[in-house]
């Protein structure tokens, strides 16, 4: 039997044992205090005997996906023997995003080499001539340190690089372009703007000098440099990693109301407005999320992870439906108000302000999207952003419906 040790923040809280591929069992440690849950899901005074098929949904929240578990794979796959995710859980699980550390037994954490590495990572950064190859094999390097999810290349790293901001040693994630999504970080540098710009908490990201990668402030460190609890929507919603699009924004609000005590719906509705303005088909469950530092009191996450994906992919669809088994296709502005009312509880008096301050931000941006293209004019990605942002920012209210005329309005 193989078994991971647990901690939150430096304590040992529970662990993880494996009996066979396929069945695992979880436990907390006698004595484990409250506040010290691995999960809002998982309280410490419930009963976990029966064992999981599935890591549990609550440890799968850093878990590394595409590029990252492909290199994590090809590295050290033959090496370590790696056969399933309780394999990669024991090798990236000390250094994951949010409170939460899992460990091979007896092992004690220790975040050092992982922070050596990311000052490599920023150095590079800061040099012009830094080519995406050299960046994704240095990322490369370290994808057996890193438990970061989602599908593009990205590892922690250390700043600053330019401009105002000073992020400190290790409390930053750096993400790369692909040849997939050539120009990425430029796309979601802009949409990030623009969510700051309309009021919406939202991550602090800033731009190599090259515009191939974007480093964002890592948003699971308190002030202090305490760790945050993190759980994304995914694992709130008790589902696996691959589970983000069997979901809907309703599901997503029904969530938050359940662990938050006075929960902002009102910053959801403008979350999904902005998502719709600037076409982002990637606001999956993974990318929604809860943040605290007494799990008492969790809190909407800072928007994160918010890229114009019709900038590649002309077609996209949103990745989640307004309702449950609704169209997958882009709201209308009826849809949202519709959505607004029934769901988030706000009058169609509280989303008029709402739906003018995101369309406001979106003009807003525009002049910032005018100067990244005159600087980067490589980045093609930029034509078509501009196109989505100058029909968001210049139709009436009742045109901006015409944005996604092919929806039909959802059953409440």
């Amino acid at each position: 039997m193989d078994s991971l040790d647990i901690y939150v923040r430096d304590t040992r809280v529970a662990r993880l044992d494996r009996s066979s591929p396929g069945e695992y069992t979880f436990s907390y440690l006698p004595g484990t205090k409250e506040d010290d849950a691995v999960s809002l899901t998982m309280p410490v005074n419930e009963d976990y005997s029966d064992p999981f098929m599935i890591i549990p949904p609550a440890l799968q929240v850093g878990f590394p996906e595409g590029a990252l578990l492909e290199a994590i794979y090809r590295i050290a796959g033959k090496a370590l023997k790696i056969d399933d995710d309780f394999d990669v859980l024991a090798l990236v699980g000390q250094n994951m995003v949010g409170r939460v550390r899992v460990l091979p037994q007896g092992q004690s954490p220790d975040t050092g080499p992982a922070l050596g590495a990311a000052q490599a990572v920023s150095e590079l950064l800061r040099s012009p001539s830094a080519t995406a190859p050299l960046l994704e094999k240095l990322i490369e390097r370290l994808a057996t340190q890193t438990g970061l999810s989602g599908i593009l290349p990205k590892t922690f790293a250390a700043a600053p690089l330019q401009g105002p901001l000073s992020f400190p040693v290790g409390d930053s994630i750096l993400k790369l372009e692909t040849s997939e999504f050539p120009d990425v970080a430029i796309v979601e540098h802009i949409c990030l703007l623009a969510c700051r710009a309309a009021g919406i908490p939202t991550v602090d990201s800033e731009l190599a000098v090259n515009g191939r990668a974007l480093l964002v402030k890592r948003f699971d460190r308190g002030e202090g440099g305490q760790q945050l609890g993190f759980e994304d929507f995914c694992a709130l919603s008790g589902l696996p990693r691959t589970a983000k699009y069997a979901s809907s924004m309703a599901s997503v609000a029904r969530v938050l109301e359940m662990y938050c005590q006075d929960p902002p719906l009102d910053t959801l509705f403008m979350m999904v407005v902005m998502n719709t303005l600037l076409r982002n088909g990637d606001a999956h469950l993974k990318n929604f999320g809860l943040m605290y530092d007494d799990p008492r009191y969790p809190a909407l996450a800072s928007a994160y992870d918010v890229v114009s994906t019709v900038a590649w992919i002309r077609e996209d669809q949103p990745a989640l439906p307004l309702q449950q088994n609704g169209p997958l296709s882009w709201p209308t502005i009826e849809d949202l108000l519709v959505f607004g009312e029934t769901i988030c509880r706000l009058s169609r008096q509280d989303m008029v302000p709402i739906l003018n301050r995101c369309q406001e931000a979106i003009r807003h941006t525009r002049p910032v999207l005018e100067a990244m293209r005159q600087q980067f004019p490589h980045a093609l990605a930029l034509e078509r952003l501009d196109e989505t942002l100058s029909l968001a920012a210049t139709t009436s209210r009742k045109g901006l419906g015409k944005l996604g005329a092919t929806a039909t309005r959802p059953s409440p």
